[in-house]
């Protein structure tokens, strides 16, 4: 795995911890100004918000991040895709990947 993979799906864990715990927070929330806590609640409203609009940020960026990857992987050479497998022997298609059709070997 390389290392901008890594970082997204770090950044992409962390976007979804951030959205379980906002979740949470608006029950909270909710149940504060079912107390009659209003201003309480209403602050909290506000600093959600201002999570919100970062994890729309975060998830657009995880998935620039994402197809940066795909982007990349699809234009190596066929000679950088190869797999170790076989002393570097495998077979690669037109787009680089493994051709996994073993019982072509034996026709």
């Amino acid at each position: 795995m390389s290392e901008i993979q890594l970082l997204t799906q770090l950044v992409a864990r962390l976007d979804i911890n951030q959205m379980a715990i906002q979740a949470a927070i608006k029950e909270v929330a909710l149940w504060i100004r079912q107390q009659g806590a209003q201003v309480v609640a209403d602050n909290i409203s506000g600093t959600l918000e201002t999570l919100s609009l970062n994890a729309d940020f975060i998830a657009q960026g995880v998935a620039d991040l994402t197809v940066a990857i795909e982007v990349r992987g699809w234009q190596k050479k066929p000679e950088q895709s190869q797999s170790s497998l076989n002393g570097g022997r495998t077979r690669l298609d037109a787009r680089g990947l493994p051709i996994t059709h073993h019982w072509c070997s034996t026709l």
